[in-house]
């Protein structure tokens, strides 16, 4: 093997993992390395290691993921996870997500598998102290934990009950219901008398099974558990099987269905400019009835639609920024600035940046969407510019989700949120840059939407 021949040691992969966390790399299609609660691709992390050990060209060239990289990596000390969970790793996360959820101060989730049966896996045990119900849920075709619905496991772990449930979101109201509900299977219902102590912030979901769990032996339950949340899976998939797209668009599902942070990115050309554009319109419509009847005249002309851009820019509804070189945090968050007053003295104040000021007010108008679009957002310094800020607009973190999180500005000492009012687009040009030196934190937060050439109409 490859990484034996060239004695890659533990301190190789270290200086890889570094190297990728500074210059990005190749993404994983199944395997995840696991150190500090990130996650890494294993082959771009060993590939990385062998160049320190100036291995041949050729063999590098030829190297690939096997599964005896994966047992090497092992060896020297690294969890390795498999992308797409099997029944052997559900079965082995649902156990870890049970006794996770007995130990008092570990909140942290990164380490579990992405996926399981093709659906997206979050988990969450609280936020500063241990919340009383931990769950993890299993989310598809739009859907999110806080507005939507989908299989979840809830865990009162004080009590030891875990229920595998038909979820649905109690922030927001979903746009769609289970269909064939039994009302005497919602938790409300069912526990009714002890609601706010057991299932209070769940009370609008739906129960499959429930387990009383027994600590000294998880895993008796857990084959019954998979079973049970199998069940609740096949009828969330067949809930959107039976949709066609145009159902799906037109029919109870009414949610925006634009992701909160999204970068488009492609060679130059491509209309990426022109589509935020259509973006920031369709997204602000979504709480604008009158732009809605106005774009649903008028989505195909550009001029037009360009006009009313500009329109919803004078109003203060959308911020158009081009990130460079020297753009900084004191820009884009707040900064100390000099300014000379009227005796001609220089006074030092606390001034915001374009996005705090966007989000005051996103904060102060709820009944409206705004949107920050960033051109060339690859050619900033990405950690510099959003700082702690990186954490926040997460949309799990927003203000009023489920784990919401404000944080002490450097400078004001204020807290300060995100709204889920407030939407990122950004652009990057490929031609100038590839996506992989892009921040792997701001990677993780944001959806990558490809635009290439139609090449049809050359």
């Amino acid at each position: 093997m490859i990484c034996e021949k060239y004695k890659i040691t533990k301190d190789d992969i270290l200086r890889a993992i570094q190297e990728f966390n500074i210059n990005g790399g190749e993404n994983s299609k199944g395997y995840y390395l696991v150190y500090e609660d990130k996650l890494y691709p294993p082959k771009d992390i060993c590939k990385k290691a062998l160049k320190y050990k100036k291995a041949n060209i050729n063999e590098l060239n030829s190297f690939t993921s096997s599964e005896n990289m994966r047992n090497f990596l092992k060896k020297l000390g690294f969890e390795i996870i498999n992308k797409e969970c099997d029944y052997n790793c559900i079965q082995n996360l649902i156990k870890n997500f049970i006794t996770q959820s007995f130990e008092e101060k570990n909140f942290s989730y990164k380490q579990y598998n992405k996926k399981y049966k093709n659906l997206d896996i979050r988990a969450s045990f609280g936020k500063g102290a241990k919340a009383h119900i931990t769950w993890i849920a299993f989310l598809g075709y739009e859907q999110k934990v806080q507005e939507g619905i989908y299989p979840v496991i809830l865990f009162n772990w004080k009590s030891k009950i875990l229920i595998v449930s038909y979820g649905v979101s109690a922030t927001n109201p979903p746009q769609i219901n289970w269909p064939n509900m039994n009302e005497a299977n919602k938790i409300e219902n069912v526990y009714q008398d002890d609601i706010n102590i057991l299932f209070d912030k769940y009370k609008t979901s739906y129960i499959e099974k429930v387990f009383h769990i027994d600590e000294d032996n998880i895993i008796k339950s857990i084959p019954e558990i998979i079973d049970s949340l199998n069940k609740v899976i096949e009828i969330y998939k067949n809930i959107f099987s039976n949709r066609d797209n145009k159902q799906i668009e037109n029919s109870e599902i009414q949610t925006n269905n634009f992701p909160i942070n999204q970068i488009l990115y492609g060679p130059p050309g491509t209309g990426k400019t022109y589509k935020t554009i259509e973006l920031a319109l369709n997204i602000i419509a979504n709480k604008d009835e009158k732009l809605q009847n106005f774009l649903g005249e008028n989505n195909n002309d550009r001029k037009v639609l360009k006009k009313e851009f500009d329109e919803y820019r004078k109003k203060g509804q959308i911020e158009f920024i081009t990130f460079h070189q020297s753009y900084s945090y004191e820009e884009f968050i707040e900064g100390i600035k000099a300014k000379t007053n009227e005796n001609g003295e220089i006074e030092y104040k606390i001034e915001d940046g374009i996005f705090k000021e966007l989000a005051n007010k996103s904060n102060e108008n709820n009944d409206k969407n705004f949107i920050l679009i960033i051109d060339e957002i690859n050619r900033g310094n990405i950690s510099k510019i959003f700082g702690e800020l990186i954490t926040l607009i997460e949309d799990s973190k927003r203000l009023n989700n489920e784990e919401e999180l404000k944080l002490k500005l450097p400078y004001s000492k204020n807290e300060f949120g995100l709204p889920n009012n407030l939407y990122i687009i950004g652009t990057m040009n490929t031609a100038d840059r590839s996506i992989a030196p892009i921040d792997i934190a701001l990677r993780r937060r944001f959806e990558f939407v490809e635009m290439m050439p139609e090449y049809d109409l050359l």
